[in-house]
């Protein structure tokens, strides 16, 4: 996390490598926490949901491919 400059990486494959560790972490966590979580990319909601613990873990968004915005943008979680 100490790499990234401006609050990201200049290299898609190192935001991957980001994403893949974060998982992998998070696979050791011993509980998940109960909270509400909200996914944009470029300032537009994708989607939120409800996290509860082990009874919904994750959330999953698709996203053709011509609907993504051209340039740079952010994704916040």
């Amino acid at each position: 996390m100490n790499l990234r400059r401006h609050g990201t990486w200049t290299r898609t494959c190192n935001n991957a490598q980001c994403l893949t560790a974060l998982a992998e972490y998070s696979q050791l966590q011993p509980t998940p926490y109960n909270f509400v979580d909200t996914v944009k990319l470029a300032a537009k909601k994708l989607g939120n949901t409800r996290f509860n613990g082990y009874q919904n873990p994750s959330l999953q968004v698709n996203i053709p491919m011509d609907n993504l915005p051209r340039c740079r943008h952010d994704l916040l979680l």
